[in-house]
């Protein structure tokens, strides 16, 4: 299900748009959602900045995705958002 804004501001918080996104996510990762991804949680949505934060539960854990993954998370962001969702991910 795609959520659409009016371009002015995005009305979902933090952990809609993080529902949204990892649903698209885990399809398109596999394993790869379990292995990196499990145990990460939606930390804040700034709707002015447009920047999520995600909260990972180690340094490990946020340079792998930030080196592997932080592109196909912005990419999804973007698909459920129709907005240049930016991404911030912090231990």
């Amino acid at each position: 299900r795609d959520f659409v804004h009016d371009r002015e501001e995005i009305s979902l918080d933090q952990h809609e748009l993080w529902g949204a996104a990892s649903t698209i996510l885990q399809d398109r990762l596999g394993s790869a959602w379990t292995t990196w991804f499990d145990g990460t949680v939606p930390d804040s949505f700034d709707p002015q900045t447009l920047v999520l934060t995600l909260a990972v539960p180690s340094d490990y854990v946020k340079a792998r995705i930030e080196d592997k993954y932080a592109d196909r998370v912005v990419e999804v962001l973007h698909q459920v958002t129709d907005a240049d969702i930016r991404l911030a991910i912090a231990v």
